[in-house]
């Protein structure tokens, strides 16, 4: 079975399709998860602090201005990934 690397191999369709069709393994290169997990530090720091941002802990389009609460915030974000 082949690799797929995220990040920094060069996605085409047929690579997707090897993809979701199980004959490629896609694997996150180690630069990859690095800045995964600084995004993932960084939504958990917005969470923390309260803030109100866009698409983290908002609803989207006429109610981006509305804040949601924690728990939903958790699900959106488990739901975006």
């Amino acid at each position: 079975m082949g690799t797929f690397l995220y990040g920094s191999g060069h996605l085409t369709v047929s690579s997707a399709i090897a993809v979701a069709a199980g004959t490629v393994e896609g694997v996150l290169d180690e630069d990859t998860r690095k800045r995964v997990l600084q995004s993932q530090r960084e939504v958990e720091q917005i969470a923390a602090e309260e803030r109100t941002v866009y698409g983290i802990n908002t609803g989207f389009g006429i109610l981006a201005n509305t804040k949601i609460s924690e728990e939903d915030t958790r699900i959106l974000q488990h739901k975006i990934l």
